[in-house]
């Protein structure tokens, strides 16, 4: 018992030494691009009449030219709130702007105004991996994903 104890707690500590090992200390610029695939939550118990619901993304971010290009899946109701009809649109490029991120570690943001709207989105970006994948965040919205380098 006490050997696995011991065995568990010596594991467990490996584990965590070694994944702390690769967080970087601070955010660094990021560079190259990356390619993102999000899923947007829902809950389809009733959809709202004539309203358009967006599904999912998929992006690429260039980190050389602070750009982001997007198709973005949306599906649309009728009166009735039937779904009538899912379209898939590309935006972009659309320049962004990247800042860094109080109190996560390691993590940089980036800044754009999606077509269509006049409110910026801030999506949260924590390398992981080595680097190679960058696990994403919304600041103010339900929106999550990841992006692997390219």
């Amino acid at each position: 018992m006490k050997k696995n104890l011991i065995r568990s707690v010596l594991v467990a500590g490996t584990i965590l030494g070694t994944s702390v090992a690769f967080v970087p200390a601070a955010s660094a610029a990021l560079s190259g691009t990356c390619g993102l695939l999000s899923g947007m939550p829902h809950t389809f118990d009733s959809l709202s009449p004539s309203n358009s619901y967006d599904l999912d993304v998929l992006a690429t971010l260039n980190f050389t030219t602070n750009q982001i290009t997007y198709s973005m899946t949306t599906l649309t109701t009728d009166s009735s709130g039937n779904p009538t009809t899912t379209a898939t649109t590309i935006n972009g490029p659309l320049s962004f702007t990247q800042g860094t991120v109080t109190g996560l570690s390691g993590a940089t943001s980036i800044t754009f105004t999606p077509t269509g709207s006049t409110t910026p989105i801030v999506l949260y970006l924590l390398p992981v991996n080595g680097g190679n994948t960058l696990l994403v965040q919304a600041k103010d919205d339900a929106f999550h994903g990841v992006c692997e380098m390219m």
